[in-house]
Protein backbone atom coordinates (compact mmCIF):
# COMPACT_ATOMS: atom_id res chain seq x y z
CA UNK A 1 0.00 0.00 0.00
CA UNK A 2 1.68 3.23 -1.13
CA UNK A 3 1.43 6.27 1.09
CA UNK A 4 0.40 9.49 -0.64
CA UNK A 5 1.85 12.59 0.97
CA UNK A 6 1.05 16.24 0.60
CA UNK A 7 4.46 17.41 1.82
CA UNK A 8 6.23 20.19 -0.01
CA UNK A 9 9.75 19.09 1.02
CA UNK A 10 11.14 16.78 -1.73
CA UNK A 11 13.72 15.31 0.68
CA UNK A 12 11.00 14.13 3.08
CA UNK A 13 8.96 12.82 0.19
CA UNK A 14 11.86 10.74 -1.17
CA UNK A 15 12.62 9.31 2.29
CA UNK A 16 9.00 8.28 2.79
CA UNK A 17 8.79 6.96 -0.78
CA UNK A 18 11.85 4.79 -0.12
CA UNK A 19 10.34 3.66 3.18
CA UNK A 20 7.17 2.66 1.35
CA UNK A 21 9.14 0.61 -1.19
CA UNK A 22 11.11 -1.05 1.61
CA UNK A 23 7.90 -1.73 3.55
CA UNK A 24 6.32 -3.43 0.52
CA UNK A 25 9.38 -5.66 0.15
CA UNK A 26 9.27 -6.49 3.87
CA UNK A 27 5.60 -7.47 4.15
CA UNK A 28 5.23 -10.16 6.82
CA UNK A 29 4.20 -12.75 4.21
CA UNK A 30 7.44 -12.09 2.29
CA UNK A 31 9.77 -12.31 5.31
CA UNK A 32 12.30 -15.13 5.34
CA UNK A 33 12.63 -17.15 8.53
CA UNK A 34 16.14 -15.80 9.03
CA UNK A 35 14.99 -12.14 9.30
CA UNK A 36 16.46 -10.81 12.51
CA UNK A 37 14.61 -8.93 15.22
CA UNK A 38 16.09 -5.56 14.26
CA UNK A 39 14.66 -5.79 10.75
CA UNK A 40 11.30 -6.84 12.16
CA UNK A 41 11.35 -3.84 14.49
CA UNK A 42 12.22 -1.52 11.59
CA UNK A 43 9.29 -2.92 9.62
CA UNK A 44 6.96 -2.49 12.61
CA UNK A 45 8.09 1.12 13.09
CA UNK A 46 7.73 1.93 9.39
CA UNK A 47 4.23 0.50 9.42
CA UNK A 48 3.35 2.57 12.49
CA UNK A 49 4.82 5.67 10.83
CA UNK A 50 2.79 5.07 7.66
CA UNK A 51 -0.37 4.54 9.71
CA UNK A 52 0.29 7.66 11.77
CA UNK A 53 0.81 9.69 8.60
CA UNK A 54 -2.45 8.39 7.14
CA UNK A 55 -4.26 9.35 10.34
CA UNK A 56 -2.62 12.79 10.29
CA UNK A 57 -3.76 13.36 6.72
CA UNK A 58 -7.31 12.26 7.54
CA UNK A 59 -7.39 14.55 10.58
CA UNK A 60 -6.03 17.48 8.57
CA UNK A 61 -8.69 16.94 5.90
CA UNK A 62 -11.43 16.76 8.54
CA UNK A 63 -10.20 19.93 10.26
CA UNK A 64 -10.04 21.76 6.94
CA UNK A 65 -13.62 20.73 6.15
CA UNK A 66 -14.82 21.78 9.61
CA UNK A 67 -13.11 25.15 9.19
CA UNK A 68 -14.73 25.58 5.76
CA UNK A 69 -18.16 24.62 7.15
CA UNK A 70 -17.77 27.04 10.08
CA UNK A 71 -16.86 29.84 7.68
CA UNK A 72 -19.93 29.08 5.56
CA UNK A 73 -22.11 29.27 8.69
CA UNK A 74 -20.60 32.62 9.68
CA UNK A 75 -21.13 34.02 6.20
CA UNK A 76 -24.62 32.53 6.02
CA UNK A 77 -25.63 34.09 9.35
CA UNK A 78 -24.39 37.48 8.17
CA UNK A 79 -26.33 37.10 4.91
CA UNK A 80 -29.40 36.05 6.87
CA UNK A 81 -29.19 39.09 9.17
CA UNK A 82 -28.96 41.39 6.15
CA UNK A 83 -31.94 39.79 4.46
CA UNK A 84 -34.03 39.99 7.65
CA UNK A 85 -33.04 43.66 8.00
CA UNK A 86 -34.12 44.27 4.40
CA UNK A 87 -37.46 42.59 5.11
CA UNK A 88 -37.90 44.74 8.23
CA UNK A 89 -37.30 47.91 6.21
CA UNK A 90 -40.09 46.82 3.90
CA UNK A 91 -42.49 45.72 6.62
CA UNK A 92 -41.72 45.56 10.34
CA UNK A 93 -44.31 42.83 10.88
CA UNK A 94 -42.67 40.63 8.24
CA UNK A 95 -39.26 41.03 9.89
CA UNK A 96 -40.63 40.02 13.31
CA UNK A 97 -42.53 37.14 11.69
CA UNK A 98 -39.30 35.84 10.11
CA UNK A 99 -37.56 35.74 13.49
CA UNK A 100 -40.55 33.97 15.11
CA UNK A 101 -40.64 31.35 12.36
CA UNK A 102 -36.97 30.54 12.97
CA UNK A 103 -37.64 30.10 16.68
CA UNK A 104 -40.72 27.92 16.10
CA UNK A 105 -38.84 25.77 13.60
CA UNK A 106 -36.02 25.23 16.10
CA UNK A 107 -38.50 24.14 18.77
CA UNK A 108 -40.41 21.80 16.45
CA UNK A 109 -37.39 20.24 14.70
CA UNK A 110 -36.22 18.08 17.65
CA UNK A 111 -39.81 17.03 18.32
CA UNK A 112 -39.90 15.76 14.72
CA UNK A 113 -36.74 13.72 15.25
CA UNK A 114 -34.25 16.14 13.68
CA UNK A 115 -30.67 16.01 14.89
CA UNK A 116 -28.86 18.97 16.43
CA UNK A 117 -27.29 20.12 13.16
CA UNK A 118 -30.60 20.05 11.30
CA UNK A 119 -32.27 21.91 14.18
CA UNK A 120 -29.60 24.60 13.99
CA UNK A 121 -30.08 24.83 10.23
CA UNK A 122 -33.85 25.21 10.72
CA UNK A 123 -33.36 27.99 13.28
CA UNK A 124 -31.19 29.93 10.88
CA UNK A 125 -32.84 29.13 7.54
CA UNK A 126 -36.58 29.06 8.30
CA UNK A 127 -36.82 32.86 8.46
CA UNK A 128 -36.02 32.96 4.76
CA UNK A 129 -39.36 31.40 3.77
CA UNK A 130 -40.94 34.85 3.22
CA UNK A 131 -37.91 36.87 2.09
CA UNK A 132 -39.48 37.25 -1.36
CA UNK A 133 -42.09 39.58 0.14
CA UNK A 134 -39.45 42.28 -0.28
CA UNK A 135 -40.54 42.35 -3.93
CA UNK A 136 -44.28 42.62 -3.27
CA UNK A 137 -45.79 46.11 -3.65
CA UNK A 138 -46.60 47.80 -0.34
CA UNK A 139 -50.27 48.37 -1.20
CA UNK A 140 -50.72 44.58 -1.41
CA UNK A 141 -48.35 43.57 1.37
CA UNK A 142 -49.89 45.97 3.90
CA UNK A 143 -53.51 45.74 2.79
CA UNK A 144 -55.79 45.49 5.83
CA UNK A 145 -58.63 43.55 4.23
CA UNK A 146 -58.91 40.49 2.03
CA UNK A 147 -56.85 40.41 -1.14
CA UNK A 148 -58.52 40.32 -4.55
CA UNK A 149 -57.70 37.36 -6.79
CA UNK A 150 -55.20 39.51 -8.74
CA UNK A 151 -53.58 40.72 -5.50
CA UNK A 152 -53.44 37.16 -4.16
CA UNK A 153 -51.72 36.04 -7.36
CA UNK A 154 -49.13 38.81 -6.94
CA UNK A 155 -48.67 37.95 -3.24
CA UNK A 156 -48.11 34.28 -4.10
CA UNK A 157 -45.18 35.29 -6.32
CA UNK A 158 -43.16 36.02 -3.19
CA UNK A 159 -42.07 32.37 -3.14
CA UNK A 160 -40.57 32.64 -6.63
CA UNK A 161 -38.97 35.99 -5.76
CA UNK A 162 -37.50 34.46 -2.61
CA UNK A 163 -36.07 31.55 -4.58
CA UNK A 164 -34.37 34.02 -6.95
CA UNK A 165 -32.99 36.05 -4.03
CA UNK A 166 -31.53 32.97 -2.35
CA UNK A 167 -30.42 31.12 -5.50
CA UNK A 168 -26.76 30.29 -5.84
CA UNK A 169 -25.84 30.85 -2.21
CA UNK A 170 -22.87 28.80 -1.02
CA UNK A 171 -24.11 28.59 2.54
CA UNK A 172 -26.45 25.76 3.54
CA UNK A 173 -28.59 28.48 5.09
CA UNK A 174 -29.34 29.97 1.70
CA UNK A 175 -29.88 26.78 -0.28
Amino acid sequence: MALILDWQDPAKESIVTQMNRDSEALRPSALPDSLDLAQQEILRLRTRLANAESERQALAARLEKEHYDAELWREGRADLRHLVMAAEFKDHDTGAHLVRIGYFASVLAPACGCDRETTRLMLMAAPMHDVGKIGIPDHILKKAGALSSDEREIMERHTVLGAHILAGGASPLLR
